[in-house]
């Protein structure tokens, strides 16, 4: 998730050609997920439209492949 100063956001500042080959890499949606598509997730399983989810593994990661710039 890229969130205003922490890691990533550092990164794609600081070393720009860095965080372009990592989201070249291990994001295949082109862009880290931003927390206003958490938000909404977490919105929606608030709601009572969720009524019928149970027990789910619900990942918001826009398929990406590894969880830090560091891999696994």
């Amino acid at each position: 998730m890229l969130i205003p100063g922490r890691r990533w956001d550092r990164m794609r500042r600081e070393d720009p050609e860095a965080y372009a080959g990592f989201v070249a890499t291990e994001l295949p949606s082109g862009a880290p997920v931003a927390p206003q598509e958490v938000a909404r997730v977490v919105a929606f399983l608030l709601s009572d439209w969720s009524s019928g989810i149970s027990g789910a593994h619900l990942p918001v990661d826009r398929a990406q492949n590894a969880p830090s710039p560091d891999g696994y």
